[in-house]
């Protein structure tokens, strides 16, 4: 939840009170043309109901977002650069006071909409300068001009319109109907300033009311006006401020005069702002005034406080309750609201590097350090409301004081006072203030000749058994003055002891002791080591907080935790970069009343909640005195002093309910380096962003708005249900190469306690595919690529077509011509044959020429057959004939068993052809070799495979010899894919198997006959 108003009034007590303070400095921070502020004249402040802060300037309107500054100038659409004032109004309307008329802004619409920046005159007056603007509780918005009140009618239409409302204004002098303060009192009245020192008071039922001298207002300029909540009326003058009385009237005489009271200068009156805590600001010329809400005495502030040296012209508050400051030349000042206040030389302490803090036994704070040179060693004291710094008397011998960066003055329990120096360790007598020390010289000084192992003392540390520790050169042994004794005493070290660079002390008594490297814990007489990562850091600092924590700051190793530092072998937890810190060099350490531990370092301070592990970070633009922060202390009224290498820092703990986490919004959307249209008041969520194909590079900015000190946003996103990502800091991401699809990229915020928004920033995006992967493409891919398919396969049924017929023709002419022709020789042959005798000699080779010709007949009727089949059936046909004809002639008996599965079967033509001539091929081996009475011959499909088996009743072998026409029959059949197996034994018979698969490839395709 946000805080409470009664907490942020609490807070901003305690601010004045802080900064009232004689010589204290405020927390400014400046923000100039050289962070993107369009102009250093700055006129009119307004922070919006997302956060964002608006200045009007010199030359145009600035947005700030807490880290930079987006402008609206007359290049992108205003009329004139100069803004006098911005006002926020209702619906969206951002109103723009310029001296060429009314705008009326909206950055909620696109830079391309003709209705985002509209500018409205009022009739006849095309150049009327517009002073200043207020929008009343029913929603009217009335302009102070040069020429007069003017009102808007018709606000939210496109062609908005001004016009002039008559309260009697003379318009007979200059200066007398030039409006320059507008107010709307409690009543719903509207009052009206005039140049001339004139005030009206215009009624609801349009009556007006006229402010004369007499009622104890003089005649000179009016330059602003303000109703605050108690219905009091503020004047600003160009000689002072004014404020009525409860509900004024005419001739009550209730104005009064504020200024040259409470210190409040007679001076011109800028502007006059009431904060959201009911505490009323004036900006006059070199000055700041604050007038608490409960009354209280009025608060005024100067350059001597850091405030720019011609005042404030215009004021405004953030969304966490800081003020803002615009000047005429200086840009704009932030006011934190934390509680930080920083003194320095000029305010008294006395001192550059503020390198010790302590408070004396009365409750006294005291500072010690080095002012330019080291020897030249100042203490410093709280005097009244601000401070006072000696230099404290030693002796002659003694020039050189405060080397290290540490505690080398303190008051001990007794009352004692303690000084390190270069030439021994002194020893004052009891003393109430350390103003004293100024007169007092020490009663002892111990050296060398006391026990101590070097005269260059450089740092002390108290007990709480009393005993001061010193810090003097190296040995082994550690050393510290006895009370009891009265004396110094070594402490064996297990080991050469160091330079000791800081002392501690846990919940048990136990004294630890630093040094370059190595951790020592003293117990029972004798310091021993103990374990840490800190091998190769200077340990600076110990804190024994509430809890019996005990705290180790190291110089390059970041910070320790023991969490049982009594025990024998204690175990540490460390932290770094990793869990927040912001440097890992650090030098100092303190603890506040609420439990946190701050942790002064090179780059400021963090703030560590141990519980939740959260840390928050201040550094000099929160208000923290520059350089780094070598001492800490919190004093007993629970302020944390730092002391710094140019000053000295109170910083007072907020206790309150906790922050809640800034809405986070989208403020660009970059596809392949060209903006989208985002709306530059910022979105929460951005719908249907296209991606093209080729632009998949992606940048999406963002912003969380806090402007409290320390608290530094970081971010989380994701896309998707993707798990958030680690936080960053950066407020870009981006994303490349994704492929096509719908995305939502979600981003959010996490403040310095942990908090993530609980609504995060959206952009729904779409990375269109390319043309080849989209479905409409694929569709027309495939309908091309099937329609293509069907071509070839025409084409190829076509050729096979065309080849086929060619094979046929073949298949006619070796029937019709060569097999003519073999049929007439081998008829010839045997008439030749004949008439020559069986005894001629010609008649063998007539013989020879018959029989090879009928076999080439023969094999010319098997190529045309396995060519051009005459039906399905034709294989087995062929093969029942071819058998029949072989094997009866010789008065061999033959059985065929063809499955019906076989009378259906079409083959390519070459497989046909291989089958039938291995089964030709065995069966005239049965014919010549095997002398058998029987023939089997069988012929089916078995599992996707042809089998074709011829058995005989033979007289069968012993061996297969490779002859017989074998090595082609298998040939033939691995043609097919297939194996010929051959079954025989002497006087049992021969089988022949084929078995080949039934391969789709030469399966005979469909082809017309």
């Amino acid at each position: 939840m946000r805080v409470s108003a009664h907490f942020r009034v609490l807070e901003l007590a305690v601010l004045a009170t802080c900064w009232s303070l004689h010589g204290a400095q405020l927390p400014l921070r400046r923000y100039s043309t050289a962070d993107g502020l369009a102009n250093n004249a700055v006129y009119s402040i307004a922070s919006d109901s997302r956060g964002f802060l608006w200045f009007g300037t010199a030359e145009g309107l600035s947005r700030f977002d807490g880290y930079g500054f987006a402008n609206q100038t007359v290049s992108t659409g205003l009329p004139l650069g100069s803004v006098g004032r911005v006002l926020i109004g209702r619906h969206g309307n951002y109103w723009l006071a310029t001296p060429a008329g009314l705008v009326r802004f909206r950055p909620d619409l696109l830079r391309s909409s003709g209705d985002r920046i509209i500018v409205i005159r009022a009739e006849g007056k095309p150049e009327d300068h517009i002073n200043t603007l207020l929008e009343d509780r029913r929603g009217t918005l009335w302009c102070g001009t040069e020429t007069g009140l003017y009102a808007v009618d018709d606000r939210s239409s496109r062609t908005p319109r001004l016009s002039e409302v008559r309260i009697g204004l003379p318009g007979a002098a200059w200066g007398d109907s030039d409006v320059r303060g507008l107010a709307e009192d409690a009543e719903g009245a509207l009052w009206i300033g005039v140049l001339d020192g004139t005030l009206y008071r215009r009624l609801p039922d349009r009556r007006v009311e006229r402010y004369p001298s007499t009622e104890g207002l003089p005649r000179d300029e009016i330059t602003h006006l303000l109703a605050d909540r108690k219905g009091r009326i503020w004047l600003g003058r160009e000689n002072g401020l004014y404020r009525s009385a409860p509900a004024p009237h005419p001739g009550a005489n209730g104005f009064e005069r504020l200024s040259g009271r409470e210190g409040l200068p007679g001076v011109r009156v800028y502007d006059i702002f009431e904060s959201r805590e009911g505490d009323v600001w004036v900006g006059m010329y070199q000055y700041l005034a604050q007038f608490p809400a409960d009354g209280a005495s009025a608060r005024v502030w100067t350059k001597d406080n850091g405030l720019p040296s011609r005042g404030a012209l215009a004021l405004g508050q953030d969304r966490d309750g800081n003020l803002w400051l615009g000047t005429d030349d200086l840009g704009v000042f932030k006011l934190a609201a934390g509680g930080i206040l920083t003194y320095s030389t000029e305010d008294g302490i006395g001192m550059d590097a503020v390198i010790s803090i302590a408070e004396t036994l009365r409750g006294e704070l005291y500072i010690g350090g080095r002012k330019e040179l080291r020897r030249s060693f100042r203490i410093g004291f709280r005097s009244g409301d601000g401070f006072h710094a000696i230099a404290p008397r030693v002796p002659k011998k003694i020039n050189y004081l405060g080397w290290w960066a540490g505690r080398v003055i303190l008051q001990d329990h007794a009352g004692e006072w303690w000084l390190a120096s270069y030439q021994g360790l002194c020893r004052y007598p009891r003393l109430e203030s350390p103003s004293q020390l100024a007169q007092t010289g020490p009663k002892a000084v111990y050296t060398t000749r006391d026990g101590l192992p070097s005269d260059q003392v450089v740092l002390l540390y108290e007990d709480r058994g009393g005993n001061i520790w010193v810090s003097a050169g190296t040995g082994k042994f550690a050393y510290y003055w006895s009370r009891s004794e009265q004396k110094i005493i070594g402490i064996a070290a297990d080991g050469v002891l160091g330079s000791p660079s800081a002392f501690g002390e846990d919940n048990a008594g136990h004294v630890w002791i630093g040094e370059w490297g190595r951790l020592w814990r003293v117990n029972d007489g004798r310091a021993s080591r103990v374990a840490s990562p800190a091998t190769r850091a200077w340990i600076t600092g110990f804190l024994l907080d509430h809890a019996g924590r005990l705290w180790v700051a190291t110089r390059g190793q970041g910070l320790l935790c023991f969490d049982q530092p009594a025990e024998p072998d204690p175990q540490f937890r460390q932290y770094g970069y990793s869990d927040g810190l912001s440097s890992l060099d650090l030098h100092s350490l303190s603890e506040d009343r609420n439990g946190s531990i701050y942790i002064g370092s090179g780059g400021g301070v963090d703030r560590l909640d141990p519980d939740l592990a959260h840390i928050q970070h201040y550094s000099s633009a929160d208000g923290i005195a520059p350089g780094q922060v070598i001492a800490a202390f919190c004093d007993r009224a629970g302020a944390i002093w730092f002391g710094t290498q140019h000053g000295l820092t109170r910083l007072v703990p907020q206790s309150g309910p906790t922050r809640a986490p800034p809405p986070v919004w989208i403020t660009g959307v970059s596809i392949a380096g060209r903006a989208a249209p985002v709306s530059e008041a910022g979105e929460s969520n951005i719908r249907e962003v296209a991606v093209q194909p080729g632009q998949e590079h992606l940048q999406f900015d963002f912003v969380g708005l806090s402007y409290s000190p320390g608290n530094v946003l970081r971010y989380q996103y994701r896309l998707g249900n993707d798990a958030w990502s680690a936080p960053i800091d950066s407020r870009s991401v981006h994303y490349g190469a994704l492929a096509p699809g719908r995305y939502q990229f979600a981003v959010r915020a996490i403040n310095s306690d942990g908090d993530a928004s609980p609504a995060p920033a959206t952009v729904e995006f779409r990375v269109v595919p390319p043309v080849w992967q989209r479905a409409w493409f694929q569709g027309v891919l495939m309908v091309v690529a099937m329609a293509g398919a069907v071509w070839v396969h025409r084409a190829r049924v076509a050729r096979l077509v065309e080849i086929e017929r060619v094979r046929s023709n073949i298949a006619l002419d070796l029937h019709d011509d060569i097999a003519s022709n073999l049929s007439q020789i081998t008829i010839f042959s045997e008439i030749a044959m004949r008439e020559a005798g069986p005894d001629s000699r010609a008649a063998a080779p007539l013989a020879r020429i018959a029989e090879t010709a009928r076999d080439t007949v023969e094999s010319i009727g098997d190529i045309v057959w396995s060519i051009r089949p005459q039906k399905e059936g034709d294989l087995s046909q062929r093969i029942r004939r071819f058998g029949s004809d072989a094997l009866t002639s010789r008065q061999i008996g033959v059985a065929f068993r063809i499955s019906e599965e076989i009378q259906h079967l079409r083959l390519e033509p070459n497989a046909r052809r291989q089958v039938y001539l291995i089964y030709k091929e065995a069966v005239h081996n049965t014919v010549r070799h095997a002398k058998a009475t029987a023939v089997e011959i069988s012929m089916s499909v078995v599992k996707g495979e042809l089998v074709l088996k011829i058995g005989d009743n033979g007289k069968g072998m012993a061996s297969l010899e490779e002859g017989n026409g074998l090595p082609g029959m298998r040939g033939r059949a691995l043609s097919l894919g297939g194996r010929l197996e051959i079954h025989s034994s002497v006087g049992e018979g021969t089988e022949v198997e084929l078995r080949a698969p039934l391969k789709r490839k030469w399966r005979s395709r469909i082809l017309p006959r």
